[in-house]
């Protein structure tokens, strides 16, 4: 079966570690979309207080399965013609480089 995925940039926080990061960033955004498949770490940093490690920060790509006829992508367009009909306005989904987290 193929597939269509899009992808979506987050950026995951943890006083722990990178992973629980990473696990944070995708516990977070799983609230919001559904049907996750794979994560891909762009980039690692962490912020520092009295010389100490406070949090670390990973930014990470995520990739969802896209559905037909769902409305986190359907263009902003549809979305404006769906509220002008008098239909309610669809929520959007994220578009490419916002953060869910």
């Amino acid at each position: 079966m193929e597939h269509t995925y899009k992808k979506i940039e987050v950026v995951g926080t943890s006083a722990i570690s990178v992973e629980a990061a990473v696990n944070n960033a995708i516990a977070a955004s799983s609230k919001s979309l559904r049907h996750l498949r794979w994560f891909e770490v762009q980039e690692i940093r962490g912020a520092i207080t009295q010389s100490q490690v406070k949090e670390w920060q990973v930014n990470v790509k995520l990739a969802f399965t896209i559905e037909d006829n769902d409305p986190a992508v359907l263009s902003k367009s549809e979305l404006v013609s769906d509220s002008a009909a008098g239909s309610p306005p669809l929520k959007p989904g994220l578009g490419d480089g916002e953060k869910a987290v």
